[in-house]
């Protein structure tokens, strides 16, 4: 049970990155484009 939880708890924190990198490189994108 608390393995479950710990690995939900580590997707959800590694996915919260992965967004923030894209967010970022989209931001990138977009002032490269404008």
């Amino acid at each position: 049970m608390e393995t479950i939880y710990l690995y939900s708890v580590k997707s959800n924190y590694f996915q919260k990155i992965i967004s923030r990198r894209l967010n970022h490189v989209d931001r990138k994108k977009t002032l490269a484009l404008t």
